[in-house]
């Protein structure tokens, strides 16, 4: 059954997404569960199932990976990754000048990889054993000087050392390149970035997709909706079956990170929904 497009939806306020005062139908439609809350204007496609999701929801997601680093690298082997998008994370780590008492310094923060330790007095760098010994129990890393070397007056101290699994982003030719050959993803970490000693890095990449190719759209929602996140069931929702719509207002899946174009805009006409860029009347 379908109601006039002026029949009430909720006590919403003009918000952009109609562009146009001729008649859209507005029917019930079973949306697939699984898929969480959905915003009024969310693209609504028709899978080979036959079941009613976000549009863009059936691309493969991102490929997200810890990768070790071997000399400065890391590799991946996975086909169709779209590596322009790629996105690089490495250990995060903390740089910090220590005051020596007692031929001990102290600091307590937690996640450390205490094996990644640098210890520096001035331009020296130290060695573990022979220099020094490191301890690192409920979140306090201590060093301990030993008493045959040469730093073991010294008052401060000078380290850095990764988090064991904490990362942040990294800027690549600043701090690594990639390549990506024969469907291998090559990361290479550059020397001189505070990142180069990073034992493991984090990608995420998204694959590559055919518009043409993924369910393709037929229904624009025409509330919010909340489909929970338990897939296997259904949720009864208003979506709109024809009439002219911005485009600018339309939302979908993010991973459909092309977004809506002309493949995707012809299916929609082809039953009824037009996307406009300018209000019209």
């Amino acid at each position: 059954m379908s109601i006039i497009m002026n029949e009430s939806i909720g006590a919403m306020e003009y918000d952009g997404l109609i562009n146009s005062a001729y008649p859209a139908d507005v029917i019930h439609a079973s949306l697939a569960s699984g898929y969480g809350k959905l915003k009024r204007g969310t693209l609504i496609a028709r899978a080979s199932n036959g079941s009613l999701i976000p549009w863009g929801s059936d691309i493969t997601d991102d490929l997200v990976e810890v990768l070790t680093v071997s000399n400065h690298q890391a590799t991946k082997a996975q086909a169709g990754l779209r590596t322009a998008l790629l996105k690089v994370f490495a250990l995060d780590f903390i740089t910090e000048t220590l005051a020596v008492e007692d031929h001990k310094a102290s600091i307590t923060v937690v996640g450390l990889n205490k094996d990644t330790l640098v210890v520096k007095y001035g331009e020296d760098t130290l060695s573990l054993t022979t220099d020094y010994t490191v301890s690192y129990e409920d979140g306090v890393l201590t060093i301990t000087l030993v008493d045959s070397n040469e730093h073991y007056e010294a008052e401060e101290l000078e380290i850095k050392c990764f988090f064991a699994e904490t990362f942040v982003p990294i800027e690549k030719t600043t701090d690594y390149t990639a390549a990506y050959e024969s469907n291998i993803l090559t990361i290479t970490l550059v020397g001189g970035s505070d990142y180069y000693d990073s034992a493991k890095l984090k990608i995420v990449c998204p694959y590559v997709y055919n518009e043409g190719t993924i369910a393709a759209a037929n229904l624009i929602l025409a509330e919010d909706i909340d489909t929970g996140e338990t897939p296997g069931s259904t949720v009864i929702a208003r979506v709109y079956r024809t009439g002219i719509f911005n485009r600018k207002a339309i939302l979908h899946d993010p991973k459909a990170v092309d977004g809506i174009n002309d493949v995707t805009k012809e299916k929609l006409r082809s039953v009824g929904i037009y996307l406009n860029d300018s209000i019209s009347i």
